[in-house]
């Protein structure tokens, strides 16, 4: 008797997670949150590299929901310095990860930035203009020339991505698994001039 109602309670896990793994339950949803970078550049300034950038980001109906009811979203600008190497992979100079908390206030009914290295906070009233805010990066310092072999090439990365880890524990299962949850968009490559 014991023997069979573990089996029968191993048979019923197994299909229930056979169940929440399929693809059609990961993938289903199209509705996903994209970051589309439309520039990227770096300029020379006082021998110390600026980047300036220009991405459009979405966000899915989850993480609006989410938004709207009180949860915030940690999403990264991730910039990387890179030696490209031929028969090697690229050595990475230099990776930082520009960390910004998207919060909303139902009290205010706004919107708020927060930059969380430096604290900085910005209001905004739509999650649209805050979220246009967060993918216009100017004259952000990236690494000074003294720091760069002056015989070498290197290029700049952009990305960004969603801190899913940041989220509410009962949220977090959900994020990892389900498509809707992740920022998606291509690597935006540049060369360092």
């Amino acid at each position: 008797m014991c023997l069979r109602s573990r089996r029968h309670s191993f048979i019923l896990a197994s299909c229930f997670w056979a169940l929440l793994t399929s693809p059609a339950c990961l993938w289903a949803n199209s509705d996903i949150a994209k970051a589309i970078i439309t520039k990227a550049q770096t300029r020379l300034v006082n021998d110390v590299y600026l980047l300036d950038a220009i991405t459009t980001l979405s966000l899915s109906e989850s993480m609006l929901n989410a938004l709207d009811n009180g949860i915030s979203l940690t999403v990264s600008a991730n910039i990387k310095i890179i030696r490209p190497r031929m028969l090697w992979f690229d050595n990475i100079v230099k990776d930082i990860a520009k960390q910004y908390e998207l919060k909303y206030y139902d009290l205010s009914e706004r919107y708020i930035l927060t930059d969380l290295k430096t604290g900085e906070k910005k209001q905004f009233r739509t999650h649209t203009s805050a979220l246009t805010a967060l993918g216009d990066i100017q004259d952000y310092p990236l690494i000074s020339l003294g720091a760069l072999d002056k015989n070498a090439r290197y290029a700049g990365e952009l990305s960004y991505s969603l801190h899913i880890n940041k989220l509410p524990t009962p949220l977090r299962l959900k994020a990892y698994l389900f498509k809707d949850w992740h920022l998606t968009g291509e690597t935006y490559r540049w060369r360092l001039q």
